[in-house]
């Protein structure tokens, strides 16, 4: 699964709808119940840890304990992440990077797949 895949696959679950080849709007809803899409930059989950982070936060508020485990050897750096629940639900998510792994462990949640 490619970065772009990845980003996309968040962002669909983040409720943006994806209306030309690579143009996500993001859906605003006003108190009054009018509801507008408005343009605006993606956040590159999968490439920028202050993003990924945002989805750390997300999954804490959801009374999961995240762990990043970043791992460094000769053959380089590679990270694992992982969450549990007091009911030890449990998710992974590994990749080159942490914002990377992040977003791996998020789709597992997210998805259901453990």
């Amino acid at each position: 699964m490619t970065d772009q895949e990845i980003n996309d696959r968040i962002l669909l679950l983040h409720g943006w709808r994806k209306v030309e080849k690579r143009e996500w709007f993001e859906e605003q809803k006003y108190t009054d119940g009018n509801v507008v899409w408005r343009h605006r930059d993606m956040p590159n989950y999968s490439g920028d840890m202050r993003a990924a982070y945002e989805l750390v936060l997300e999954m804490y508020s959801a009374k999961f304990s995240v762990n990043i485990n970043i791992n460094v050897d000769a053959s380089g750096i590679f990270c694992v992440c992982s969450m549990e629940d007091e009911n030890l639900v449990y998710f992974v998510g590994d990749g080159e990077t942490a914002p990377l792994a992040i977003c791996k462990l998020y789709l597992a949640w997210k998805e259901g797949n453990r």
